[in-house]
């Protein structure tokens, strides 16, 4: 009877918290109007008008200031905000505010409005239909900025973090994600906000570490193309129908490429328009630019066809423009590479070269890599896991004072890709940290933690540091340290083409 009884009990209570746990969700409403915040260490004047010659109500610092926007002037460079506190209308400069929200849609005035105008009641919507099986906290603030992507801001005091996100359904034709090197080979690396200017992206976060030569370090694939060759990191990928992959395409610290002559003989092919050893065969294409001279070093030039037919055999005599579609091998003229390349290579032959990897990347639109990977099928995942034996431990290229300074308890700002292989869904997370006052970064485990509440099932680190950086709309959503933003090597974005 106890028994009976005690089943019974149990029952009621599981019936009584029911409804709380299906309608935890429900109580996420999001929100479609756009915020404002000073800059970290910035200051600004709400002024009464979009410009320097207008007066202003008050000063501006970056820990005291909470605003709506709801305008902008033509160009684009003045936005119209309310003050929360005291409640007050005006004008801030765009160069020391960020903005998040649904921000892309300001209507454009240079009118003052009435107060009862501009402090309209706050737009509510439910959650998208893509994102209905995510779970949610009270503490998250939720934006949808369109029909397939949402952004979440979670702020938290103990530990102190900032972090955003955005979460993009790979099942809506709106989406449209890219690869975008920004750097210019050889001569200097980029900025976040320099790439999206280029291509007008709506949402971008950093990507790749950088190369001696500015070019990305992991495999790189744009528009189906190979740009740069893997190393044994952590990939993301996405095929032409959107299907995403996050994993490695090599086991080694670069691809087995290779190169075989018209007589039979064969050689290994290092990389891929990355700075290259004079020992090495190494390939560039159009996508680094030219190549610079160094004789002596990679002093010996094959000019390859689109069919790899050798147009010419010649030691480097000055800056060379890749043509179009071509390709170029290149090696040490005082090495046994170059001795190979003299043996072995004639103008006319056609030649074959093996740029295969497992995944095949020509099954891939567009690739970037970052690494390591911190969630794998659904867990966490320590890369080189110093608790394991040291035979069972799975370590990326990476090595061992990087680790030190980024793995296991260091909490620093954090750039990272997640996916949800069943909903077909993309989460882009930056954490900010370093100097910022509000945020204190996170570590690996716990980042891992917050994708794996929103059901990713793979994860991988971009660049971190003070690379890392989230773009939305027509600003940063995110704050750099004193120095700024940081110059890098190519980007991850969102297009929303409606």
């Amino acid at each position: 009877m106890r028994r009976l009884f005690f089943i019974a009990a149990l029952g009621i209570v599981i019936v009584l918290l029911m409804p709380q746990l299906t309608t935890a969700q429900s109580r996420v409403r999001v929100q479609q109007t756009c915020h404002a915040e000073v800059k970290w260490n910035h200051q600004t004047k709400l002024r009464r008008g979009p410009g320097t010659g207008f007066g202003y109500h008050r000063e501006l610092r970056w820990d005291n200031a909470e605003m709506r926007v709801f305008g902008q002037n033509a160009a684009g460079d003045w936005f119209q905000v309310e003050l929360v506190e005291p409640p007050l209308l005006g004008w801030v400069w765009k160069e020391n505010m960020n903005l998040f929200g649904k921000c892309d849609d300001l209507p454009v005035t240079e009118d003052n409005p009435e107060p009862a105008r501009a402090l309209a009641a706050l737009r509510a919507v439910d959650l998208p239909e893509f994102a209905n099986t995510l779970d949610f906290r009270e503490i998250d603030q939720v934006w949808q900025l369109n029909d397939g992507m949402l952004y979440l801001r979670r702020s938290t005091e103990s530990p102190l973090m900032q972090l955003h996100m955005v979460i993009a359904d790979l099942n809506n034709p709106g989406v449209d994600v890219r690869v975008h090197v920004g750097a210019v080979p050889n001569t200097t690396a980029t900025l976040v906000s320099e790439m999206v200017a280029q291509v007008g992206a709506f949402v971008a976060i950093n990507g790749d570490f950088y190369s001696g030569n500015y070019m990305p370090q992991g495999l790189t694939v744009i528009d189906g193309n190979v740009v740069v060759a893997p190393k044994f990191r952590a990939t993301f990928a996405l095929t032409e129908d959107k299907k995403p992959f996050i994993g490695y395409f090599t086991r080694g610290w670069t691809w087995a490429a290779s190169v075989t002559a018209e007589n039979g003989a064969v050689i290994p092919l290092q990389l891929m328009n990355s700075a290259c050893d004079p020992r090495w065969l190494c390939i560039f294409s159009e996508h680094i630019g030219g190549l610079p001279n160094r004789t002596g070093f990679d002093g010996l030039r094959v000019l390859l066809s689109p069919d790899y037919e050798v147009l010419s055999v010649e030691e480097a005599n000055g800056y060379f423009e890749v043509p179009d579609d071509h390709f170029v091998l290149v090696a040490g003229e005082f090495t046994t590479t170059g001795e190979w390349v003299m043996e072995n290579l004639d103008v006319g032959d056609k030649i074959g070269i093996n740029l295969n990897t497992e995944p095949n990347w020509r099954d891939f639109e567009h690739a970037i890599s970052g690494g390591p990977i911190i969630v794998n099928e659904g867990k966490w995942r320590q890369d080189c896991d110093p608790e394991l034996p040291e035979e069972e431990r799975e370590c990326e290229e990476f090595d061992e004072l990087f680790r030190l300074s980024h793995y296991f308890n260091n909490n620093i700002p954090r750039t990272a890709i997640g996916i949800n292989s069943k909903e077909n869904l993309l989460y882009l997370i930056m954490v900010e940290g370093y100097e910022v006052d509000h945020s204190h970064g996170i570590t690996q485990r716990r980042l891992a933690e917050f994708f794996m509440e929103f059901d990713a099932d793979f994860a991988m680190e971009m660049d971190g540091g003070g690379s890392s950086g989230m773009w939305i709309g027509p600003t940063f959503v995110s704050d750099y340290p004193i120095r700024g933003e940081r110059r890098v090597s190519n980007a991850l974005m969102l297009f929303w083409n409606e």
